[in-house]
């Protein structure tokens, strides 16, 4: 076994100033054999540790170097692969590793010097000549900015100083810079502030001091926040109250008087989203008068109508009189007074029930009765009821007749019905757009549904489609889904469920592919081209099931590209099959797999031996989590090894093979049963019964010279044959003699 020992002192190398401290320290040592004779010159891998105890704990740095060995001496610089970010605040020791052995002890002590590392971490400070500090006052010179207030309240509290404004002022806020503001402050844009003045600028006076002034002469009053704007440039103001956001109860401006709870606010927005320019719920003083609206004239008066809205409308004179709304048309209210009618004149159009007619004439009713009843009682040469016609070309988009009617109403609603007498309808379109037709429907034309059609009969065939276009693109029956979003949406969908284990969704014959899935991803998720999905039931569910018979080759299932089975693959047989190496145009080269009755895993692999005749056999991390149950096999190379053998077992990802010689080539093989999480939890069994519906039938009764009927899968094959050779013979309705029928 090797030791290393320390034979000169730890050196730090010397250091150009506080800042500069070297993240290195030099070590020297000498590497020694179990004899105590210097190794062999060469290249060595050492791994050097640092810890805060002699024994145990945790690495606090760990590096690794490749260092050149002379009769037995070594120097190394440790930092130069990781850095020594260490604080040297403590005692540490130094832990050494020759190669893959265990770390040599006892640890060694590190000496005082690397310790300089610690002026890395030390305050450092220097004079500045431009502050100066007085007491509670902090100010530069000579630009001056002065703190004067301790302690601070606030992250920011400052003391009255020089004045300023008026004489006046604890500090300002300037800026020279065009399109700047001198200052900006906000409440927190995530967490309100739960105490008092929720608001991004607060001003806030308290004092009992007399107002020294009168009126509203800004030098002379108090405020609580003053706007002072000393130039009348266009769009300036003195105070500006902006409210960003619309939402109810906001205003861009907003006083509030606190022992009387009166209150006004500018451009505010109450509760049901009305908005006024103006609002207060106390009463309004406007000293010098009200200014009328443009078109306003001598002698109108402000009166209000039935729910409160206040207008400019001409004064009260003899004769006809009254009042009324405007755009609404005028009706005689009493034999000499007017009012409002139900009907709204925009000037373009006409709503009767409504304020904003969307066409020319519009009739609404809010009640349950009629909106329009058209009657008429003329009998003999009245050609129509209701007559609609356009005297233009209309546009392809333009319709005769619309009728509409809320996405949320029933199904069970009528758009259109046609009755002779009560009752009695001939023609019905749902409000679903089912359309019920007591005579039936002819249609020579193609069809064009927007909604759903549903096809009920008792027949054979609910629907028949063929064509006979001789072109490649031809669908018989195409369907296709055109929204967008994230849905799984489907387009051709059939089902089939008489009974349990019978029933068949859907049914593709086809002369190359009976059926074929495809996808065009655009993006990089997960893709399918063909789904199989069975659940339930306490037989054996086949989430995808394939079957093929023939003289010729058949496949049950073929993948052309990798095929991933993420649950457990049964096979009867298994093998590779790839072009011969030797003959790759003409022949297959096939390899059968190696089977175990266990879940076995095999590792291989060659080593040196080094000059004691062993070495350690490093696996990958993952390898003890993997497997358990270890085998081992050793084979010397190049000469007899009769003594080999396993000096230590598999422990921490690793096992040592001993007892050969020095050099000698050895190679190895491990073998393990997994204990991984899937394999504790789906052991194979190596024998098993067959469940009650496989006993007495063979997996390849074939093999044993028995006929195919005892096959475990005739009586699925059977099924499906079976099931083919019932489906009955599509029947193509003579749509010709039921036209001649119905003339």
């Amino acid at each position: 076994m090797r030791q290393l020992l320390v034979v000169c002192a730890i050196i730090l190398v010397a250091q150009l100033g506080a800042a500069q401290v070297p993240g290195t320290m030099s070590y020297q040592g000498v590497l020694l054999d179990g004899g105590g004779v210097p190794v062999p010159d060469g290249p060595y891998s050492l791994t050097f540790r640092i810890y805060t105890s002699p024994i145990g704990g945790v690495a606090l740095w760990t590096e690794t170097q490749i260092i050149a060995v002379e009769d037995g001496v070594f120097d190394a610089i440790l930092g130069s692969v990781v850095p020594l970010m260490l604080p040297f605040d403590t005692t540490y020791w130094l832990g050494t590793q020759v190669g893959a052995a265990p770390e040599l002890a006892p640890r060694t002590e590190l000496a005082a010097a690397p310790y300089a590392h610690r002026a890395r971490f030390a305050d450092i400070g220097s004079p500045d000549d431009d502050w100066v500090i007085s007491g509670d006052d902090i100010y530069h010179v000579p630009g001056s900015v002065g703190i004067g207030a301790v302690p601070p309240l606030r992250e920011a509290a400052v003391k009255e100083g020089a004045p300023d404004f008026q004489g006046r002022g604890a500090y300002k806020l300037y800026t020279s810079a065009t399109d700047q503001v001198a200052g900006y402050f906000h409440e927190s844009e995530t967490v309100d502030d739960p105490a008092d003045f929720l608001g991004g600028v607060v001003g806030y006076r308290n004092s009992s001091n007399v107002n020294p002034g009168s009126g509203l002469n800004p030098n002379l009053s108090n405020f609580g926040v003053m706007g002072y704007n000393l130039w009348g440039d266009e769009y300036t103001y003195g105070v500006a109250g902006v409210t960003w956001f619309d939402n109810p109860l906001t205003a861009g401006v907003f006083a509030y008087e606190e022992y009387t709870d009166l209150w006004s606010a500018l451009a505010y927005r109450d509760g049901a989203g009305n908005d006024w320019g103006v609002y207060t719920p106390g009463r309004g003083h406007f000293g010098d008068g009200l200014m009328l609206p443009s078109g306003a004239a001598n002698g109108f008066v402000l009166t209000s109508d039935a729910f409160g809205n206040g207008t400019w409308q001409p004064g009260g004179g003899g004769g006809i009189g009254g009042s009324g709304t405007t755009n609404y048309m005028t009706k005689f209210t009493g034999a000499t007074t007017v009012g409002n009618s139900i009907a709204y004149d925009t000037g373009s159009r006409i709503g009767i029930g409504t304020t904003s007619p969307g066409s020319r004439f519009v009739v609404m009713e809010a009640t349950d009765g009629q909106a329009l009843e058209v009657i008429s009682t003329a009998v003999g040469s009245a050609p129509r009821m209701v007559n609609f016609e356009r005297t233009n070309d209309p546009g392809g988009a333009n319709d005769m007749l619309q009728i509409m009617t809320p996405v949320t109403a029933p199904d069970n609603f009528q758009f259109i019905e046609c009755e002779r007498g009560a009752g009695n309808f001939e023609f019905v379109v749902d409000g679903d757009g089912r359309v019920t037709a007591q005579g039936g429907a002819v249609i020579n034309g193609d069809v064009s549904v927007s909604g759903t059609l549903d096809v009920t009969t008792t027949n054979v065939n609910a629907g028949v489609f063929r064509t006979g276009a001789l072109t490649s693109t031809a669908r018989p029956v195409y369907a296709e889904y055109t929204g967008t979003g994230s849905l799984d949406a489907v387009a051709v969908e059939g089902e089939s469920v008489p009974t349990d284990y019978f029933g068949i969704g859907g049914r593709f014959t086809g002369g190359w592919h009976g059926v074929q899935g495809r996808v065009y991803p655009t993006g990089g998720a997960g893709y399918v081209g063909v789904y199989g999905y069975v659940s339930g039931g306490s037989g054996t569910n086949n989430g995808v099931y394939g079957y093929a018979s023939g003289s010729g080759i058949n496949y049950a299932g073929y993948f052309s590209g990798n095929l991933r089975c993420t649950g457990t693959l049964s096979k009867g047989a298994g093998s590779f099959q790839i072009d011969h190496p030797l003959d790759p145009e003409n022949k297959y080269l096939r390899h059968s797999f190696v089977e175990s009755p266990d879940m076995m895993n095999i590792y291989n692999g060659n080593v040196i031996l080094d000059g004691s005749g062993s070495a350690w056999i490093e696996m990958p991390e993952w390898f003890d989590a993997l497997n358990m149950d270890f085998r081992y096999q050793l084979t010397a190379i190049g000469a007899p090894g009769p003594n080999l053998y396993v000096a230590t077992e598999m422990s921490g990802n690793r096992f040592q093979i001993a007892g050969g010689d020095a050099g000698m080539k050895v190679s190895w093989q491990v073998t393990g049963i997994r204990e991984d999480a899937y394999a504790r939890a789906n052991r194979i069994p190596v024998e098993e019964d067959k469940p009650a519906g496989e006993t007495g039938t063979y997996l390849h009764p074939e093999a044993f010279g028995l006929p195919t009927t005892l096959s475990v899968d005739y009586e699925m094959n059977s099924k499906m044959s079976s099931s083919e050779a019932s489906v009955p013979q599509v029947q193509k309705p003579n749509l010709e003699e039921r036209d001649r029928a119905e003339e």
